[in-house]
């Protein structure tokens, strides 16, 4: 049969109590299992940073290791960049004193060339210069003689 009127229970009464009671031992529970999972954590976090130390120390001696990998890397290509630099100035040195043997060999073979060129302008100068001087004296000898020959033609023609 059902019931046609509502029970009303007391504050007091013993099922409020016990409902009280079941309600309290589940906070309790509750807060016991919060409290372990906090110190559990606290606990987990501190060996975690001991753990995390030591694996940080291998993390020193991993570095070191890469550190020196790159540092011959970087060596290498910083000795390369210098040899580079000093080969450059060592080849300009060189081409510098090849440049000028070769310059003093041209100039010598232009030099002995321009030489000769003018050598044959001043000798055609001085030949053509002699020429005239030896034409000159032939020319007074045989006009000398061609006057003497005259003369004596005429001589001959006047009577003394």
């Amino acid at each position: 049969m059902e019931k046609w009127f509502k029970v009303r229970r007391g504050q007091n009464s013993k099922c409020r109590k016990k409902e009280r009671k079941k309600e309290r031992k589940k906070e309790r529970k509750k807060e016991r299992r919060k409290e372990g999972r906090k110190e559990g954590r606290k606990e987990g976090r501190k060996e975690g940073r001991k753990e995390g130390r030591k694996e940080g120390k291998e993390g020193r001696k991993e570095g070191r290791k890469e550190g020196r990998k790159e540092g011959r890397k970087e060596g290498r290509k910083e000795g390369r960049k210098e040899g580079r630099k000093e080969g450059r100035k060592e080849g300009r040195k060189e081409g510098r004193k090849e440049g000028r043997k070769e310059g003093r060999k041209e100039g010598r073979k232009e030099g002995r060339k321009e030489g000769r060129k003018e050598g044959r302008k001043e000798g055609r100068k001085e030949g053509r210069k002699e020429g005239r001087k030896e034409g000159r004296k032939e020319g007074r000898k045989e006009g000398r003689k061609e006057g003497r020959k005259e003369g004596r033609k005429e001589g001959r023609k006047e009577p003394i």
